[in-house]
């Protein structure tokens, strides 16, 4: 028994979704249909996972690791890539050496492309918990030093622990 409540979010174009919905509804957005979002959808979902199997790939056959945690890119393997496969190798790699706090944000690797390519800006960077740093023929990472648990660890009795996220 409840009457209609008109949500004013709906209406505010700050979001993304009433601006989608404000656009097709223009003249001329008559050939945008459910179906073919829908199939554009599906597109880009099987791009996407394209993307991130390739990244995994990149990343078996060209990340050199230590075991000290440090890993490292030759500029020579990297630059040739395109621009959406270098951002998620590097999210994948900010997300790994980060402590696993998540990829970063799209604007955050875009910015972080353009850093790792280039020879301009800061010779280090921080993101997600990782410490980028750059040299003539390659770049490294690891994990940002002031983000590792300064509590002690207490080991459990079988022996295993993941520590920092990162090593068993």
């Amino acid at each position: 028994g409840q009457p209609w409540i008109e949500d004013p979010s709906n209406a505010d174009l700050r979001f993304e979704r009433v601006r989608v919905r404000n656009a097709l509804a223009l003249p001329g957005a008559h050939d945008v249909t459910q179906e073919r979002l829908a199939a554009l959808a599906e597109r880009s979902g099987r791009a996407a996972e394209l993307l991130q199997r390739m990244a995994r790939r990149w990343i078996d056959l060209w990340l050199r690791e230590e075991e000290a945690g440090v890993c490292h890119v030759a500029l020579a393997d990297f630059h040739g890539l395109p621009a959406a496969l270098k951002a998620r190798i590097l999210g994948r790699i900010v997300s790994r050496y980060g402590g696993g706090q998540g990829e970063p944000e799209a604007e955050e690797l875009r910015r972080l492309v353009t850093w790792a390519c280039g020879t301009a800006g800061p010779p280090r960077c921080t993101l997600g918990g990782a410490i980028l740093g750059r040299r003539k023929a390659s770049f490294w990472v690891t994990r940002e030093a002031g983000r590792i648990e300064a509590l002690p660890a207490i080991v459990p009795e079988d022996g295993k622990l993941l520590w920092d996220n990162r090593f068993l």
